[in-house]
């Protein structure tokens, strides 16, 4: 079973690639729209990528380490990984929040508010968001979380106008968690060895998120609520005027 779970993820990569050549082909030739109304828009965008790729570092390590400090996870070593090729699966993890980030945040935000509004249309988006990261036996924490992350990431899409940052900040957050502290990412473990310090999870799984991983823990979904209010409030500000209809 060990080994038909670490199949599947490698799987899932070889399909990406067709995946996103698929979406990018079918919005260009078919729908005759531009890159640029799927949020592939904006200057700087290499500096917008890494600015969210800084914030997803920063965001998983907040989450991560509040845990740790409040006694729910245990350290078993400190991270000898950085000796290894393991930190180049930054670019890995990179591409498959790029390919998400195109079809999700970039492509059905753009598409579906043609028949209904924005509020529906990122209900939606985080539903089907959702669907496709369901395993069987995944506990409600887990299924909270993924739907507030798919929240989360179209909230920022609408308030900047683009996908370059969430885009960055998806890598950020996944290749950090599986790769910095040796803890599975919404319950699929990548079985590497840390970059920072290894932790292992002690005391309710519903505080910890036992062998969910941390975003299986109610303070993760906390930190989502918190981050998505947020934006919203700073969008009310008029921090930045954007429409999915004017894409």
């Amino acid at each position: 079973m060990e080994q038909i779970a670490r199949v599947e993820p490698f799987l899932a990569d070889c399909a990406f690639p067709p995946t996103l050549a698929g979406v990018l082909a079918w919005v260009r030739l078919v729908e005759g729209r531009s890159l640029a109304s799927i949020g592939l828009t904006g200057p700087v965008r290499l500096k917008t990528v890494l600015r969210g790729l800084a914030v997803g570092f920063g965001t998983v390590a907040l989450v991560v380490v509040t845990i740790w400090m409040a006694g729910g996870m245990q350290a078993a070593g400190l991270g000898q990984a950085w000796r290894s090729p393991v930190s180049l699966l930054l670019v890995s993890f990179m591409f498959q929040a790029t390919v998400e980030e195109v079809i999700f945040r970039g492509w059905m935000l753009s598409v579906v508010p043609r028949k209904t509004n924005v509020a529906v249309t990122v209900l939606l988006v985080s539903l089907v968001f959702c669907f496709l990261h369901f395993s069987p036996h995944q506990p409600p924490l887990i299924i909270l979380s993924t739907s507030l992350f798919s929240l989360f990431a179209c909230a920022w899409a609408l308030w900047t106008g683009s996908i370059w940052g969430v885009m960055g900040w998806h890598a950020g957050w996944n290749w950090l968690l599986a790769t910095g502290f040796e803890l599975p990412v919404a319950g699929m473990h990548a079985h590497l060895p840390a970059l920072l310090v290894a932790l292992r999870p002690q005391g309710l799984d519903t505080f910890t998120g036992g062998a969910q991983g941390p975003e299986g823990s109610y303070l993760c979904s906390v930190f989502f609520v918190a981050a998505i209010a947020w934006i919203q409030w700073r969008r009310t500000r008029g921090a930045h005027n954007f429409s999915p209809t004017s894409r």
